[in-house]
């Protein structure tokens, strides 16, 4: 499969926005650890906040799950004198979380009017895949759901006020 090209091209989206040099990213196979690694980053001092964490749903969704033109005889690309390369393939959706976590409301109220502002006007994601020696590019689009979630209340959380958590969910409906 493809998803992890999907994954590297969210994340240095999402990165290309933060212009904050300290700020964490985990990526979505870091965030299953995120305490650990970020500790393990910092040497064990404390948890360095603001901090991104994007993390991918363990299911993704065929689109077709039927045998189609695509993927059986594939599309052809770059037709060059009758010649060109076929590219099989099946659709799917892939289904993401970003996680700003803040040490402060208002910090985390300003990355979430920022990344909701960049995930409405600029949805247009750019994925290299490597395909038969070539690397191409593919056009996809990031959803964003309507609803956005202030979820502060984790069991992470040692006393309230600690730190803020606000999750946004996505969708790329055309991996």
């Amino acid at each position: 499969m493809a998803i992890r090209f999907y994954d590297e091209a969210l994340v240095d989206k999402i990165s290309s926005w933060i212009l904050d040099q300290n700020m964490t990213i985990l990526k979505p196979d870091e965030v299953n650890r995120l305490f650990q690694i970020t500790t393990d980053k910092q040497n064990d001092r404390p948890l360095q906040l603001p901090l991104i964490a994007i993390s991918r749903d363990r299911e993704f969704r065929i689109l077709n799950p039927n045998k189609t033109q695509l993927s059986t005889n594939g599309a052809r690309l770059d037709i060059i004198n009758d010649k060109g390369t076929q590219l099989n393939a099946i659709p799917i959706e892939l289904s993401y979380q970003l996680d700003i976590y803040t040490r402060h409301y208002v910090e985390g109220d300003e990355y979430l009017r920022n990344f909701i502002f960049n995930l409405i006007n600029y949805p247009s994601l750019m994925v290299k895949i490597p395909y038969n020696g070539e690397e191409r590019l593919h056009r996809a689009t990031i959803n964003i759901s309507d609803i956005i979630s202030d979820n502060s209340d984790i069991p992470q959380r040692l006393f309230p006020g600690q730190f803020t958590r606000w999750t946004i969910s996505l969708s790329i409906e055309d991996a």
